[in-house]
């Protein structure tokens, strides 16, 4: 016990100790520095209400908070990799495209509209998987 509390930097006294005579704990977050960087990073929406229900990009703007015009999704070129609040373009049906909400180095979630016509849906892909031509950064 002794060593516990040399090593947290208080002192022992025999003395009961009083109030002019104690000391604070120090919060082990006072001490320590997180290690966490975040490189690539876009506020996402997860609750757009103005878009068109079917229209992939038009939902993808409403969810990044963006309004330039983008073109159709199958016109628009990779420019960056998978982070969250990039958005994944994919060769299913004519184009489509959807905004990644979380990711592994696996596999992305993305959350998009229309994919089911008029619809939001959420799935999980593998990042290798071949429908993915790549991620957008407007």
């Amino acid at each position: 016990m002794a060593v516990l509390l040399l090593s947290l930097g208080w002192g022992i006294s025999p003395a009961i100790a009083s109030a002019p005579n104690t000391q604070a704990i120090p919060s082990w977050s006072d001490n320590y520095v997180w290690p966490v960087a975040i490189i690539n990073y876009i506020p996402i929406n997860l609750e757009p209400t103005s878009f068109d229900p079917y229209s992939c990009i038009s939902f993808a703007k409403a969810v990044l908070g963006r309004s330039e015009k983008w073109g159709n999704a199958r016109d628009i070129e990779p420019n960056s990799e998978a982070f969250i609040g990039a958005v994944v373009l994919t060769d299913e049906g004519p184009g489509h495209a959807g905004v990644v909400i979380d990711l592994t180095s696996e596999e992305i979630t993305i959350i998009e509209s229309n994919w089911i016509p008029g619809r939001i849906t959420e799935r999980t892909l593998k990042r290798t998987d071949p429908k993915i031509r790549g991620y957008f950064v407007p």
